[in-house]
Parts: C-alpha cells; structure tokens; sequence
C-alpha cells in the first residue's frame, strides 16, 4: 500500500491522534508562543504593519467577505452596540469627571491654550492650592469647601501663559466676577 492510500484509509484515526497529542502539549505551546510573542514583540508588530501596507486589497477582499457572510449578526450587533455603549460611555465620563474635576479644568485649559498659541506646561494643582494657604488669591478669605477656581493672574486672552506661577486659586465668584482682566 502506498503512502497516500495509506493516510487516506486512515484519515479518522491520524486526525483523532493529531487531537490527542496537541491537547497533551496545549498549555506548552501556548506557554510558549507567548514568551515567543514577548521577546519578538516589535519584529510582529513591524512585520504586521508592513504585510498590511503590501496588502491591502486583500484585507479589503477579505473584510468584505466576512460581512457578507455574517451581514445580519453584525447589522443588530451595531445597532445594539452604539446605543447601549454610547449611554455607558456618557455615564461613566460624567462619573470620572465628577471624582476628578481638575481634569475638567485642565482640558478646557489646555484647548484654550492651544487655541491662542500660549505657552503651556503641566500644572501641579495641588501644589497651587498648597500655596494659596486656604486663601483666596483675589479677596483674600479663606475658602470654603465648594467653588474653588484656579485663575490664571494674567489671562491667555491677554498674552499670560499656562504655567505654574501663572496660576492662583481663587472663590468661583470671585474669577467669575474678575473676567479676562490682569491682576
């Protein structure tokens, strides 16, 4: 009996024998192709991107297949996604910026800054508050727990950077009250 008719009388059983054998060796080669994947890590990721730069309309081809096969799983997949994601995603951004609300103030400074073309470096501001010494920078009470703002002294609008000696902290009326003026 030749070799091929040999593997095609006795296919079921090689096929059962292959299983057998990599489910004894499973976790040793999964083990292995993980600290494969670790010590070869950016060798993948350049080889990835280069085989995607090279073929991308194979890629296309093949995006293309695979959503004609499965076009309604992955229509009621969207759909179902966008809404219960996106309500999940608002809720959790409202619930972050309401336990770190410098965040808040350090986004809208940093759009700002960009905006004017101001110079601008990463503001401690807790080491402002340090130096404030519970003291409003403007009039000069003492805060309360609620509505502190950190005020730059000379505003971007003005020309002032965002830097930490350019930034006091101050009551919310009393910013809110001072406006774009300087001092």
């Amino acid at each position: 009996m030749a070799t091929s008719e040999y593997y095609k009388a006795h296919r079921e059983e090689r096929l059962a024998y292959q299983k057998a054998r990599y489910a004894q060796k499973a976790e040793a080669l999964r083990a292995y192709q993980r600290k494969y994947s670790k010590l070869n890590r950016k060798a993948q990721r350049e080889y990835a991107i280069r085989w995607r730069s090279e073929n991308k309309a194979r890629m296309k081809e093949s995006e293309r297949r695979r959503y004609a096969l499965h076009r309604e799983k992955f229509a009621v997949k969207n759909k179902t996604y966008r809404k219960k994601n996106w309500t999940e995603l608002k809720e959790k951004r409202r619930l972050r910026d309401l336990k770190y609300p410098e965040r808040i103030a350090a986004r809208s400074a940093i759009r700002r800054t960009r905006k004017l073309g101001a110079c601008m470096e990463r503001v401690d501001y807790g080491a402002v508050l340090k130096r404030a010494n519970g003291v409003c920078a403007i009039c000069l009470k003492p805060f309360d727990l609620f509505g502190i703002h950190f005020d730059h002294k000379i505003p971007l609008a003005k020309g002032g950077t965002h830097a930490q000696d350019n930034i006091q902290a101050t009551h919310a009326y009393c910013n809110m009250a001072k406006g774009a003026k300087v001092g």
